[in-house]
């Protein structure tokens, strides 16, 4: 899967879940999401759990692929867009989890 164009990233009300969507080679939009911790009634070492890659965005609820955070890595290293949310996307996936 290769990311054509970013069209949107954004926080989730639920206080700290974040995602991206994107277009990809196939024609078809997908969401690059980072579902919180925060707010779960379980200890927990990180912020967030490891990244899902969704068909037509998390509600649709249609999962494509669920990366490690190295995988993530390599997943987001060549891609740019100038947003805070996108931003804060790329530091979680870096610090594996934490933001």
């Amino acid at each position: 899967m290769k990311v054509e164009r970013i069209f949107g990233a954004d926080i989730y009300r639920d206080g700290g879940s974040f995602g991206f969507f994107f277009y990809s080679d196939d024609g078809r939009w997908y969401e690059f999401h980072l579902e919180t911790n925060l707010w779960k009634n379980q200890w927990t070492s990180t912020t967030h759990k490891p990244p899902v890659i969704y068909l037509e965005g998390v509600n649709q609820g249609n999962i494509v692929r669920t990366l490690s955070w190295e995988e993530a890595k390599i997943f987001i290293a060549p891609l740019c867009y100038d947003n805070e949310h996108f931003n804060a996307i790329v530091a979680i996936v870096m610090s594996e989890g934490d933001l």
